[in-house]
């Protein structure tokens, strides 16, 4: 009979071989694709950075910040770190190169050990998480990774009282709101859960915000007007994809007016389907539905949901088209790698090139993005049988 214990460990063995490969595979990609010309996102973390690290405030001087203060203090240490010269330009490129790939592979740790190696994988080397951590460097996942680790926290402290998990949980939370608010609905969704009770409710659904609005008191007395303009104010685009509200607005030239309001009934109304779910399923589904109901979509936002897609992922091919087509469209777009101007730069056909890398293509994936996300999130419902009527979930429970 074969040794069950030298079986285990060269499956172990094995196992850490392929980790190792698939890590060393997505951390080269990620840095080659920082030797691409930095974009518009990047112009502002210079700014930013520069502006910090002088002791300015960001909200009187700059426009081009829409967030609470932390990453702007994050910009500004590696603002110092690196120098002001245009060599120095490449080194904080790479800083943040290096931060948001230290945050996929946390994630990348994470989804292994709470799906599979195959469900990591399909993340870490996902091309829209590449492209998106290694050129767009856009910060979403500095956020997302510490709402999962609250969201674990909480699900597993099961006694009902408040303690050190809950602890945990309240400080993961609002590191991730003062990184970037992308849990602003998620209050809601924790007071209709029925896994917490009431004081674990309001700890979770009102301590965070309250540290997310007090973060920004050192900038209120010469900066209250660009804090509220450009943090709570700003809504990037607005194209509400899954009412192709941004395709009308081309054809049209007219706007949505109720985008906002409807995407906040969308999410509440996902949020009281989902009051059974436990705290770390709640999470995922969360991301998945803020990006598929969002009033506003750009391109780093397809990067949200993807360890949500990780963890949810049925037998369906939801999730793999989402990752082909949504990859593909990132790799050719003038907002993205913008590699089609390369395929096209020996046609004299500007008006082909301006059609597909343009506003008209966006305003078509950016909806395919949103309806594969809703798909995968109403597999995920069929499944739990969310849509049962109350008396057959009651017998699930």
């Amino acid at each position: 009979m074969p040794n069950n214990s030298k079986i285990q460990t060269a499956t172990t063995r094995y196992s850490s071989v392929i980790i190792i490969l698939i890590v060393a595979v997505g951390v080269i990609l990620r840095f080659m694709l920082a030797m691409f010309p930095y974009n518009y996102d990047f112009g502002s973390y210079l700014i930013v950075g520069e502006l910090v690290s002088k002791g300015r405030n960001v909200y009187a001087h700059t426009f081009r910040y829409n967030y609470s203060p932390l990453f702007s203090l994050i910009q500004g240490l590696f603002y110092n770190i690196s120098g002001s010269s245009a060599v120095s330009a490449g080194i904080y490129r790479t800083l943040f190169v290096l931060l948001m790939t230290s945050a996929d592979i946390i994630a990348f740790i994470y989804i292994i050990r709470k799906r599979d190696l195959l469900c990591g994988a399909f993340f870490f080397l996902n091309p829209i998480t590449i492209i998106t951590s290694g050129y767009l460097l856009q910060f979403d996942i500095l956020a997302v990774v510490p709402a999962f680790m609250a969201a674990e926290y909480m699900r597993h402290n099961t006694s009902g009282k408040i303690n050190r998990k809950d602890a945990a949980a309240v400080i993961l939370l609002s590191l991730s709101l003062t990184v970037k608010h992308l849990l602003f609905v998620f209050p809601a969704w924790i007071l209709m859960s029925k896994r917490l009770s009431m004081k674990r409710k309001a700890l979770f659904a009102f301590v965070p915000p309250a540290v997310f609005l007090a973060s920004f008191l050192p900038y209120v007395s010469t900066g209250m007007e660009g804090i509220i303009r450009n943090v709570f104010l700003y809504r990037s685009f607005a194209n509400f994809p899954i009412m192709f509200s941004g395709l009308i607005k081309t054809l049209t030239g007219t706007d949505n007016p109720f985008s906002f309001p409807l995407f906040v009934v969308l999410m509440v109304i996902t949020g009281y389907l989902l009051r059974n779910e436990e705290t770390d399923k709640l999470m995922a589904c969360y991301f998945i539905a803020l990006v598929c109901f969002s009033s506003a979509v750009a391109n780093h936002y397809l990067a949200i949901p993807c360890i949500a897609i990780a963890i949810l992922a049925g037998p369906t091919l939801l999730p793999d088209l989402y990752s082909i087509l949504l990859g593909i469209f990132l790799l050719l777009n003038f907002d993205g790698l913008n590699l089609f101007d390369v395929i096209i730069s020996e046609i004299d056909n500007k008006y082909l090139g301006n059609l597909i890398t343009g506003l008209s293509i966006r305003d078509i994936m950016y909806p395919i993005a949103c309806y594969l996300l809703l798909g995968i999130l109403i597999s995920y419902m069929k499944e739990k049988r969310i849509f049962d009527p109350p008396a057959k979930q009651m017998k699930k429970n």
